[in-house]
């Protein structure tokens, strides 16, 4: 039976590369970028031609081997979705940026469509993908209290995006160029050829390690810190853990009168910052348990006093954990920033009126001065570059773009407020951090 299985594997895999090589005939030189070739509406086509057979190929294969691996469904599917996003993007982003277009992006893992991070368990096998001495590279990267190997989880590793990543990637080449000579516009060209299948592998390496790093908790963080602050940080983290634990045994007991323990309650509560219990779900799950509705609505209006009290509990340190973690994520990005070449020279912070978003936004881009910018927000990194006389947007997960922040101030804007807005917990601010290449 595995010997069969193994076989429709392989003849899968035949396939799939039989595919990719036609339709790799079919297109020009990778290096030139979008804006310079002729007939741009054909090549988009003849791109959707081959690419969607291709997706639904992949989609297919995804379903028929689910019954036979998971892992080789879930590669399936990571291929499909690397097809259907070329695309779909493609067509969609010319029809609304048009002859602004400098190159078209993929922001899709290499590694994943490869097939290898699938195997990956520990971060012996991460060093087979990336080699033990590129690992060690990075590792060195960190204090001596700190280890990827020890304190980085592999489950954080898994990412479909690499915007961090390639916006690094992009910066430092694109300034590597500028000092060779090139203009702005031409090392934009030269670069974005880079990421029209995906990100790079440094890249990849340099988005795990941030994405790694950030997911660490609070006390594991703060061995970024300095002395001092690493101090107060424990402290203040170590109190709020005390008030929780006060409140969670209060609860327990109130609970177990009812005949219910606060364990199962936490069952479908995410203590880790998204409190907005889904009610109607609790309340049928304790009827389901219970089958008494009485007891049931006592049950569910006390797990709404527990969790008013834990969120007023987390309002209250909030402000004085939300500075410490500005500083370890600022001590984060320049660690990564620096062993891809790069420094910091100064970041740039912006409060955002949501009743003004539009006005904030414009004059904040307008206002910033000549350079290279990478523009953090909720969950996703842009880059914007600043000329004497052009603007341009660089971003992973569609292209690279020529802007112009009079004319196209309304469809700029929206492409900032695409990803501000992505995330529930909606900051007022945005960072830019304006890079340089390390001397």
């Amino acid at each position: 039976m595995r010997a069969h299985i193994g076989k429709f594997m392989r003849v899968l895999l035949t396939a799939g590369s039989c595919i990719s090589y036609l339709a790799k005939r079919m297109h020009q030189d990778e290096q030139v970028p979008f804006c310079d070739q002729n007939f741009k509406l054909c090549r988009l086509a003849i791109n959707s031609i081959f690419k969607f057979p291709q997706y639904m190929f992949y989609i297919s294969a995804s379903y028929v081997s689910r019954r036979f691996s998971e892992n080789y469904s879930t590669y399936y599917n990571e291929l499909s979705a690397h097809y259907f996003e070329q695309v779909r993007n493609r067509i969609t982003t010319y029809r609304f940026m048009g002859e602004s277009v400098i190159n078209f992006n993929c922001n899709h893992s290499s590694s994943r469509i490869n097939g290898e991070f699938f195997h990956v368990k520990t971060f012996e096998d991460l060093k087979k993908i990336y080699g033990e001495s590129e690992i060690d590279r990075w590792n060195s990267t960190l204090p001596d209290e700190l280890s990827l190997e020890n304190d980085l989880k592999v489950p954080y590793l898994f990412q479909t995006g690499c915007c961090f990543g390639i916006s690094l990637d992009f910066i430092n080449n694109f300034l590597k160029a500028i000092k060779a000579g090139k203009t702005p516009l031409d090392a934009i060209k030269l670069v974005s050829c880079r990421y029209k299948n995906g990100a790079q592998k440094q890249a990849e390496l340099a988005q795990i390690i941030h994405v790694g790093l950030k997911s660490l908790d609070l006390i594991s963080s703060t061995k970024l810190l300095d002395d001092y602050d690493r101090a107060k940080a424990i402290e203040i983290q170590k109190n709020h853990d005390e008030e929780v634990v006060k409140i969670q045994k209060e609860y327990d007991e109130k609970f177990q009168k009812l005949n219910e323990s606060l364990e199962y309650i936490n069952k479908f509560i995410d203590l880790r910052g998204n409190f907005e219990a889904n009610s109607f779900l609790i309340y049928i799950e304790l009827m389901k348990k219970h089958k008494n509705p009485s007891l049931a609505k006592d049950l569910h209006s006390l797990t709404q006093n527990y969790l008013h009290d834990i969120i007023s509990l987390k309002n209250k340190f909030s402000p004085e954990i939300f500075e410490y973690q500005k500083k370890i994520y600022s001590k984060i990005n320049n660690l990564v920033s620096e062993k891809y070449g790069l420094k910091i020279a100064q970041t740039i912070e912006i409060s955002i009126d949501h009743n003004n978003f539009f006005n904030d936004i414009i004059s904040y881009f307008v206002n910033l001065k000549k350079g290279i910018y990478q523009v953090d927000l909720p969950q996703h990194s842009l880059c914007f570059i600043k000329t004497d006389n052009e603007n341009y947007l660089f971003d992973p997960n569609f292209g690279t773009f020529k802007i112009d922040l009079e004319k196209d101030a309304f469809l700029f804007c929206n492409i900032i407020a695409q990803y501000y807005f992505e995330s529930n917990h909606q900051n007022s601010t945005i960072r830019c951090n304006l890079f340089e290449l390390l001397e």
